[in-house]
């Protein structure tokens, strides 16, 4: 099942992403997350891994904790497996032997109104619809993200133009 919230910002991209990838911060804009643990997201941390051959392999992910009001006392496990700064982000959770893999994407784009935002995750694998049976109504919980990230993107870009930068 695909679940997803957009919302459009009126801030730049770069401005958005900047509150995105603060990942240690997320509950000073929405109510709802308790604490993630295992930011901020910098491009540093994602040094691509090396081979013997010296060639690059794939991405090394980052592991994030994440607590959310959705989700009681029980943090999911997520690893960023895509990064492409300021555009485009994956986190994935997958239970054992990929019985339930959980991808939580993040879109930014900027376009003519501002920058448009997308939150989405899709569930797959042979226990998908198991799994989604249990899992909570998320389309409330990602549209508070959507505003909350939308507020505080908002007020870092007035600060930014108040103090003539860019």
């Amino acid at each position: 099942m695909d679940r997803s919230a957009e919302i459009t910002i009126s801030a730049t991209p770069e401005t958005v992403w900047s509150v995105l990838a603060d990942t240690d911060n997320y509950s000073s804009f929405d109510a709802g997350i308790a604490r993630v643990i295992g930011g901020p997201l910098t491009p540093e941390r994602f040094a691509p891994e090396i081979n013997g051959k010296g060639e690059e392999v794939r991405l090394r992910p980052v592991r994030l904790l994440f607590f959310s009001m959705e989700d009681g006392d029980r943090g999911r496990d997520f690893r960023v497996t895509e990064f492409s700064p300021p555009r485009w982000m994956v986190w994935t959770e997958r239970a054992p032997f990929g019985l339930v893999v959980r991808e939580r994407s993040f879109l930014v784009r900027g376009e003519r109104s501002g920058t448009l935002f997308r939150l989405s995750q899709e569930t797959t694998g042979r226990l998908a619809g198991f799994a989604d049976r249990r899992e909570p109504d998320l389309g409330v919980a990602f549209q508070r993200f959507c505003s909350g990230l939308r507020d505080m993107a908002e007020a870092l870009e007035a600060v930014k133009r108040e103090r003539g930068m860019r």
